[in-house]
């Protein structure tokens, strides 16, 4: 079995909370994203099907260079690709099961009394 490669230091520009909606043959999904830093400064990430009850997805592997963002998740073989452009979104393509889907992440503010 390979091991997933390490993952890339968080930048700030991509730390907290985002959401986005993929839409695959008229049906569209809620997808959440956290990005934090692990305590060797790596950085993590969850996926979460919003329309699911929540449910969190684990990514195996996270990798930023510059603006550039890609997500590896081995538990349901997923890939994204994206960049954080200008408007502060990650534009991109989520790619599962030989399906390419577009896929924008945008940054949802913390909650009231969270930092």
């Amino acid at each position: 079995m390979k091991v997933p490669p390490p993952s890339s230091a968080l930048s700030k520009d991509f730390a907290g909370s985002w959401e986005g909606t993929l839409e695959s043959n008229g049906r569209v999904r809620h997808v959440g994203l956290k990005l934090s830093a692990a305590a060797d400064g790596t950085a993590m990430a969850t996926l979460i099907a919003l329309d699911k009850g929540n449910l969190e997805i684990p990514v195996s592997t996270v990798t930023i260079r510059g603006k550039q963002l890609d997500l590896e998740s081995r538990a349901i073989s997923g890939v994204y690709h994206g960049t954080l452009g200008a408007d502060g979104a990650i534009a991109g393509e989520w790619l599962e099961a030989g399906n390419h889907l577009a896929l924008t992440f945008k940054r949802v503010p913390p909650e009231p009394g969270k930092p």
